[in-house]
């Protein structure tokens, strides 16, 4: 499985976004879209921390 080794803040939003129109499981649309979950939680809990520190 091919990942990509670095993301720009547009494409973390934009996977984010997606994944929470989705009705996938976190695991399962990582995979599809060829992210490792643990960055898909990392980028969850920066920017929900990132809300409440602005």
């Amino acid at each position: 499985m091919f990942f990509v080794s670095s993301y720009s803040t547009t494409e973390k939003l934009r996977l984010l976004s997606n994944y929470q129109d989705s009705d996938c499981s976190l695991g399962v649309f990582a995979d599809y879209h060829e992210v490792r979950t643990a960055n898909m939680t990392k980028w969850i809990k920066q920017f929900s921390l990132q809300d409440w520190q602005d």
